[in-house]
């Protein structure tokens, strides 16, 4: 699948940065930063809007993106062996793609719009170049954003959990629970 074209170009370069008031009402992280740090991540970022179904970020392409939900739902899903499984939906006022602020490695998933959407793309390789010089400005988006990173790491960690209790319930017919220490 192609990365999916913005819907309608109208708003697709339109300033994100007339979206931070309702951005800070809707979400605790940025109502945090400091407004050069908003400015720097919001100065050059873009709006863009999806059709349901198009894809955003492609699983296994470079994550140099982070996606703040404006309107509609955008979801995270991976695909392997034909299998495709989702694991997160995002509503407006939350980020989708948080480890591109920390690592723009390949994509372990795809992100798409499972409802017409409008997203702020974040460039974050102007952020990781700050990091690498551990320019103060990284160093506080990282701080402003490590909460919601770990807070997506928990609940990604306890769906996992769930996956292999019912795979070793499907594989060993026992019906008990997978502890943590079964691993």
């Amino acid at each position: 699948m192609a990365i999916g074209q913005p819907q309608s170009a109208s708003r697709r370069g339109q300033d994100a940065t007339r979206l931070l008031p309702w951005l800070q009402e809707r979400n605790k992280t940025f109502a945090r930063m400091p407004q050069e740090v908003l400015a720097e991540l919001f100065g050059h970022a873009e709006v863009r809007r999806y059709s349901r179904g198009a894809a955003i970020q492609e699983q296994g392409q470079p994550a140099t993106h982070a996606y703040v939900v404006t309107e509609g739902t955008v979801t995270i899903r991976v695909k392997r062996t034909g299998i495709i499984r989702e694991l997160f939906s995002y509503e407006p006022g939350e980020v989708a793609g948080l480890l591109a602020f920390v690592d723009q490695q390949m994509a372990l998933y795809e992100i798409y719009s499972s409802t017409n959407s409008e997203v702020i793309r974040i460039d974050t390789r102007r952020l990781a170049q700050l990091r690498a010089a551990f320019h103060p400005m990284a160093m506080s988006v990282l701080d402003a954003f490590m909460p919601m990173l770990v807070e997506h790491l928990r609940e990604l960690d306890k769906r996992c959990v769930k996956l292999a209790a019912r795979k070793n319930a499907s594989i060993h017919g026992s019906g008990q629970k997978f502890r943590r220490d079964d691993r």
